[in-house]
């Protein structure tokens, strides 16, 4: 074979070698383009989520009964934030060159999804616990009124029924809660003693207008047979809503883990793509 001949053929493989590592390399920053663009899209999100549990998790910590609002703002917020962020994650285009990406993608929308749900199970108790503190409030402060001191059986009456209306307000509240599942069985317990209360009241409101000591003792009687059933209801809550807790505090942590893995991982590809200093 001529030497030309062989000298063309060798350029030509060469030449064809060059486009070839061309066409690679634009491969390879087309690749490199659209990984980056999905951290991008996803990282300050999910740094975002993160701080929003925070919040979340410190006020939870604080363990304050007298700011259950506030907690319930803060977990709906929380919620929001998550919920808006796992849109913005499922509508990314996640780089189909890059199976671990791929991988992390499905975890970071599973830990989403984990989020909101547990989240709603934090907001649920928040929840009726601040409405079933307001209503005993209530109720208790309507009963707390020293009978003793009044000068006359018309004010001992008007405070009787004060404290009848409270309970029966307190009742319809109690009605339009809807309770957890597992609180289900006490919530209607604790419905059916108020509802007795208010009967109990009314009778002692009849005993005080026939001024009969008989029906006075009796309905005596019957408020302490009540208020024993009531604390006995109010352990039985409180026992329930201690188990469920330390099952969703279990989640909790759980959650917590998997939110150290993802961010670990993030934070290595941030920096190796150069998005983080």
């Amino acid at each position: 074979m001529p030497k030309k001949i062989i000298l063309i053929l060798s350029l030509l493989f060469l030449l064809l070698s060059i486009v070839s590592c061309a066409k690679g390399m634009e491969r390879n920053s087309v690749r490199t383009e659209n990984i980056v663009a999905y951290l991008k899209n996803i990282g300050p999100d999910f740094e975002e989520s993160i701080a929003s549990f925070k919040m979340f998790d410190n006020e939870y910590a604080a363990d304050n009964s007298d700011q259950l609002d506030e907690l319930v703002d803060t977990i709906r917020h929380s919620k929001e934030t998550f919920e808006k962020n796992l849109n913005n994650v499922n509508s990314q285009i996640v780089p189909t060159s890059a199976d671990k990406l791929k991988a992390f993608h499905a975890s970071l929308t599973g830990y989403y999804n984990d989020g909101i749900k547990l989240l709603e199970q934090y907001e649920e108790i928040a929840v009726y616990s601040s409405e079933i503190i307001k209503i005993t409030e209530s109720v208790e402060k309507a009963a707390s009124e020293d009978i003793g001191s009044l000068p006359s059986l018309e004010e001992v009456k008007t405070l009787i029924k004060g404290m009848k209306s409270s309970i029966d307000e307190s009742i319809v509240a109690i009605q339009q809660i809807n309770p957890p599942d597992y609180l289900a069985y006490s919530h209607n317990d604790f419905l059916e003693v108020m509802e007795q209360f208010s009967i109990a009241s009314e009778n002692l409101i009849f005993a005080l207008q026939l001024v009969d000591p008989l029906r006075l003792n009796a309905s005596q009687y019957r408020f302490d047979v009540l208020a024993n059933k009531m604390i006995r209801i109010g352990d039985d809550m409180d026992r329930d809503l201690e188990s469920r807790m330390a099952k969703i505090d279990d989640m909790g942590k759980e959650f917590l883990q998997v939110q150290e893995k993802l961010y670990k991982q993030l934070l290595i590809w941030q920096g190796e793509y150069r998005l983080v200093q």
